[in-house]
This record gives structure tokens, sequence and C-alpha cells, in this order.
């Protein structure tokens, strides 16, 4: 989050952290999140690079939770870019991943049905939201 938008790290040592973290799939998932997060804004192709990356060094024993942040990162990259479909499939893969009422995809899920005008659909997520609120988890 502290690095300039567009611009390449200053020093080398950064620059060999940052090449480091993109290598682990945690380490570019948390990139990715830092630049979406980053107040400054972010360069698209930066977050998706390293969304990529993640994808591509997912491990098969990653926790459910962290799989679902995957999906919950590239959907709200996908809802910026407003690709609604696209930011929906994976928004609903995070949930589905991780249903739980504190969940990250419900906000953005919420706003995009809201904003689409697809009553039924935010319905839905709103049942299945209390649901899992009934049932403790």
């Amino acid at each position: 989050m502290s690095l300039t938008p567009g611009q390449a790290p200053e020093d080398a040592r950064t620059r060999r952290h940052l090449e480091l973290l993109g290598e682990d799939f945690y380490g570019a998932l948390g990139l990715a999140d830092g630049l979406l997060n980053n107040p400054r804004g972010y360069s698209a192709g930066a977050v998706a690079t390293y969304l990529d990356r993640a994808g591509a060094l997912l491990p098969s024993d990653a926790p459910k939770q962290h799989v679902a942040g995957y999906f919950l990162l590239r959907g709200i990259l996908r809802a910026n870019a407003q690709d609604g479909p696209g930011a929906v499939r994976d928004l609903e893969t995070a949930f589905s991943l991780w249903p739980s009422p504190k969940s990250g995809a419900i906000h953005p899920l919420e706003t995009i049905y809201r904003d689409t005008g697809n009553q039924a659909a935010l319905q839905d997520l709103q049942n299945r939201v209390s649901q899992l609120k009934r049932k403790g988890r």
C-alpha cells in the first residue's frame, strides 16, 4: 500500500522483496490486496498480474478462506473494471467457498445486485446470509 502507483520501487532491496513475494501464493495475494487498497489508486494490470500469479501458485492445501480471498479480490478488480457478470461469478464463488456472514464478498455483491436492479438475486443473497446467521456461522 505504500508504493506509488505507476512507479517502480526506488531501491533494489524493495524491488527484490516484491519479486520474492510475487513468487508465493500468499505473497502475490497480499500484493494484489495491498494494491487494491492503496489510497492513491492502483494499476489494474499490476493487480491482475499478481492475481494471475496467485492463481497459478495456489497450493492444493490452501484453506478455503484464503482461496475465497483470491476470488474476492478478483471479483473486486472485475467490478472496478465494470465487468459485472465476471465480478458476480467471482464474488459468488468467494461466498460459496467461505459461507460466512463475515464474508467480504457480501457487500460488493449487494452493491452490484442493487445497482443492476437484480432484486431476486439480492433477496436470495440476503436470505443465505440470514440462514448462516441463524445457524451461528
